[in-house]
Formats: structure tokens, sequence, C-alpha cells
């Protein structure tokens, strides 16, 4: 019997027309890393702090639009740190002291003469909140802020810690002695606004 030729058919079969589509799906999602987002992850990490909704809003905004995830969360607060968050400092004391100049020369150069106000907020409502803010504010023709102070009853590094305690004592006390620990308030959250 002779051996005969496969018909080879012009058309594609279903699966390889599925398997193509599913890669092509799969290299809009995830595309190689040289087309990731053409964004910086500082410039993200300056965006997402803008409009305020950090590095998950910003996976969830570039979710919604189709478009390649930002950087791991890891190496963005890593950016967050060591780039963005000195500069922002940076700005806020230069604003600071340029605001507390300008009110002692609105009142011909006495800074007995202009009144404050201090105000403190909680990221919750009610008194259960860890995370909050305090500021002073010039009470003048033109407000300006003059203290602005963060402040958190908890520090996510220690409290992880903890998990370690027990188990593995010198892990836990390199990771205490290592941290530069968050937590700058104890006291009630009550009593926030009564700091200044």
């Amino acid at each position: 019997m002779p051996a005969t030729k496969a018909h080879q058919s012009p058309k594609r079969s279903k699966a390889e027309i599925c398997r193509k589509a599913q890669l092509s799906k799969i290299k809009q999602v995830h595309p190689s890393n040289s087309t990731r987002s053409s964004l910086p992850s500082a410039e993200l990490s300056n965006i997402s702090h803008l409009v305020g909704i950090g590095c998950a809003g910003i996976a969830k905004v570039f979710g919604a639009m189709n478009i390649a995830p930002p950087p791991k969360e890891d190496h963005f607060e890593e950016t967050d740190k060591r780039i963005l968050l000195p500069w922002i400092n940076k700005f806020q004391n230069e604003s600071i002291q340029a605001a507390s100049y300008e009110a002692v020369d609105e009142k011909d150069g006495d800074p007995t003469m202009f009144t404050v106000i201090g105000d403190g907020m909680w990221q919750k409502c009610g008194f259960k909140s860890i995370h909050g803010m305090a500021t002073v504010l010039l009470c003048a023709t033109t407000q300006k802020v003059l203290d602005a102070e963060r402040l958190s009853k908890k520090c996510l590094v220690c409290t992880g810690a903890l998990n370690f305690k027990n188990e593995n004592p010198d892990l836990y006390d390199e990771i205490i002695h290592n941290d530069d620990c968050e937590s700058n308030y104890d006291g009630s959250s009550g009593k926030l606004g009564f700091l200044y």
C-alpha cells in the first residue's frame, strides 16, 4: 500500500485560533518588561500621592484603562521612601518657613501679634483611627499652614515583627533594631485636636 500524504488544510484549526487569541490577550495584559508602563516609578509615585490613591489605586486605574500594571508594591514603596518623601518634606519645610516669615512681616516684624489655631483630624471618623494629622494654621487675611505633623499610633513593621517574637527572637530583635518606627503618638485619639 502506497504511503499517503497527510492532507494539510489551509484553514487553521479552532484550537490554534483560540491559542493565538489567548496569547494576544496575555500580551496585552502582561507585556514584556521592555513595554511596561512608560512612566518611571518615581512619576507614578508622585501621581499616586497627588491624587491620594497609592499604589493599589494606580493598579486599579491602570487595570480599568487596560494598561500594563505599575511596578510591584515593594519597589513602589522603596521609590516612595527613597525619592519622593524626602522631597515632599523638603518643600513642606520651605513652604512652612516662608509662611511664618510672611506672617511676621505682615505684622510689622512682631511675631507676638498674629494668632494661630491648631487643629487635628484622624483618618477615620470617631476615636478608633490609628493614623492622623495635626496642623497649626495662621489666622490672618492670608491663611497659611505653619506646621503639619503626621501622627500614627501604630507601626506596621513593629506589629508584623511580633509574629517572630516567640519563634525567632533574634530575627525579632534585628527587625526592631533596624526599623525606623512610624509610631509617634501615644494617647487618646480624641485628644489629637488639643496637642497644640
